[in-house]
């Protein structure tokens, strides 16, 4: 027996250690004896183990030994292990961080950052008055910013909420500006501390720790975790006042509402949920009379949450010249009751295929939660609270925009550590049998979920390489500075605002250029002193000639272009000014090699551009 025992234990651990191995990696290549033996799924080798394991046990004597492990288990702080996983997670996002202000989303935030720091959050473009083309100012707005209002309609602000770029401003003014993008990775691990403490408050600390395994090897938390967003900093915002909230004293009313707060400046459009959890202190001082005591707090609460809804409104007045107005407009037009089953299927759809669908088996405890599920809460009535929460949260994105690429996930990750603490709560209960076969069953089963979802992140999605994509924005932004000057203007759209903050050159987005303008705008600007360029990724070329057929200017994109990049994008820059007879005599090739990260590459001086 001991032979047998020995054998089913080394099997165990090296098939267990290849199912972690694939799960995480993606794949094993082994050569024995000239051959190679491959793996490339984790479940195969897991079950192995698990048969190995139940043979192990039932050699030794399977109750006797199992109870020795979990009571050793028992021994470990979660707090120690739930410290462990932010730290770890905070430092792959460190690691990790895309460092750019690309696109629309990224580059808004960061670019904000820095008006709030500089005090330039009103930029005035005076000379878009004059150009013959209609809305003149929107075509030089980038991504990420629209014309001013009233009295600054000569300007441009930016679009985005500003609690984010308050956040990467201190950011920066301490650290500088690779400290930017330390915000979002540090919000994460805030977020997996929080899921643990919301677990402990609901006298759950293990399954608080089964979720915080698992909001720490979440597809979608480890995507947006490397870029300078705003998904991962609101949920923790809000996941942190939800465990404020469960607190008994006036100071965690308090903490409460300036996390509320701190959420409602992220992402205002959230303010609702700020609702459940103000509920929870009247259902307290109902359910326990103490009303004079839980009315306290509850204005404790108000009050501190509402200084977050007051400083948007004087923000919003401020920029838009209403409170009632955001970078985005008014709320009409965003939501509708038609998108709700479309997006219920995309949303159902995305969280299957992060978490696999044992995710919805976490509804069940927070919908029906039974004393089994919650044997240590003292008053299930806190479920009203966090079930509106949830409802407040999933209600408004199922009636949002319909997007279609799973990573729109990223919308519910504020309601993510509440559901995974139900399933861990479910785990528990199951653990609660007394079956120690079945209750380490069950913990093997929660981490292989886990590092199957870091697969996924890692392998399937490539979170840890979109830095790669990313490096573009930097790299072509600074190539077009070197080969234009001062006065030029580069007509782009998904670099109209990069090209601004790494190149220092003005741009005017093609995207709102009237279609039958292209050629006047071109002559336009030639005439005032300005020398027109076209900045391209590969995929907008068929945009541009469509939006602008007919426009002679496009027979440039039929020359060779001044430069062309190559990495994981294909970007060309042509020069409007000239014919294709005259183009450049030969194109400039850059590829991009990767091995310089280039972190923390500070802006270029903001466009200095005047018209003659």
């Amino acid at each position: 027996m001991s032979i047998l025992r020995g054998a089913s234990f080394a099997v165990a651990v090296v098939l267990g250690g290849v199912a972690l191995w694939v799960a995480a990696i993606g794949r094993v290549d082994v050569a024995v004896f000239h051959h190679t033996i491959a793996s490339h799924d984790p479940w195969r080798p897991a079950l192995g183990a698990a048969v190995a394991v139940a043979v192990f046990l039932a050699a030794k004597g399977t109750r006797e030994h199992v109870r020795a492990w979990l009571a050793a288990i028992d021994l470990v702080d979660d707090r120690a292990i739930a410290a462990v996983l932010a730290v770890a997670l905070g430092a792959l996002g460190i690691a990790f961080a895309t460092t750019a202000a690309g696109g629309s989303d990224s580059y808004g935030y960061v670019s904000q950052a820095d008006g709030w720091m500089t005090g330039r959050l009103k930029i005035p473009e005076p000379w878009a008055a004059s150009a013959p083309w209609k809305d003149a100012l929107l075509t030089f707005t980038p991504l990420g910013y629209r014309p001013g209002a009233g009295a600054d309609a000569a300007s441009i602000v930016p679009s985005y909420s500003p609690g984010l770029p308050l956040l990467l401003a201190a950011a920066k003014s301490i650290g500088g500006q690779e400290a930017m993008f330390w915000v979002v990775p540090l919000s994460g691990a805030a977020l997996v501390i929080a899921t643990l403490g919301i677990g402990r408050r609901l006298g759950a600390p293990r399954a608080g720790l089964v979720a915080a395994w698992l909001v720490a090897t979440s597809p979608i938390v480890l995507f947006m975790i490397v870029s300078p967003m705003t998904d991962i900093p609101v949920a923790a915002a809000w996941n942190v006042a939800l465990y404020f909230v469960l607190g008994e004293s006036s100071s965690s009313a308090a903490a409460a509402g300036v996390a509320s707060a701190v959420a409602i400046l992220i992402r205002p459009n959230l303010v609702f949920e700020a609702g459940p959890l103000g509920l929870w202190y009247l259902l307290r001082a109902w359910r326990t009379g103490a009303w004079r005591a839980w009315i306290g707090r509850a204005c404790v609460y108000a009050a501190c949450a509402g200084a977050g809804i007051a400083a948007v409104a004087a923000i919003n007045a401020y920029l838009y010249g209403s409170p009632f107005v955001s970078g985005y407009g008014t709320l009409g037009g965003w939501f509708t009751l038609g998108n709700i089953a479309r997006n219920a299927r995309n949303y159902t759809h995305w969280l299957a295929y992060a978490h696999t669908p044992i995710v919805f088996v976490g509804l069940v405890p927070l919908v029906v939660p039974l004393k089994r599920f919650w044997p240590n809460v003292g008053d299930r009535a806190v479920f009203i609270a966090i079930g509106l929460f949830l409802l407040a949260l999933v209600g408004q994105y199922f009636a949002f925009l319909v997007f279609e690429a799973w990573w729109y996930l990223r919308f519910l990750i504020t309601g993510l550590p509440i559901v995974l603490i139900g399933l861990g709560a479910v785990v528990m209960s199951i653990a609660s049998l007394r079956r120690p076969v079945l209750t380490l069953a069950v913990a093997a089963a929660v981490l292989v979920v886990g590092a199957r979802d870091f697969k996924v992140a890692a392998a399937g999605e490539q979170v840890f390489g979109l830095w790669q994509d990313e490096r573009r924005y930097v790299s072509v932004a600074k190539l077009a500075r070197s080969m234009t000057d001062p006065s030029s203007v580069i007509y782009s759209m998904q670099h109209s605002g990069s090209l601004r903050y790494y190149g220092g050159r003005m741009t005017l987005n093609y995207s709102v250029l009237p279609p039958d303008q292209l050629d006047r705008s071109v002559a336009w600007l030639a005439d005032h002193g300005a020398h027109p360029y076209l900045l391209v990724e590969d995929w907008e070329v068929d945009a541009v000639r469509k939006r602008f057929a007919g426009e002679q200017t496009l027979a440039i994109l039929d020359a060779r272009p001044l430069f062309i990049y190559e990495g994981h994008a294909l970007v060309m820059m042509y020069d409007l000014a000239s014919s294709p007879a005259d183009a450049a005599p030969a194109t400039v090739n850059v590829v991009e090699t990767f091995a310089d990260r280039q972190r923390s590459v500070r802006p270029a001086a903001f466009p200095a551009f005047t018209l003659k």
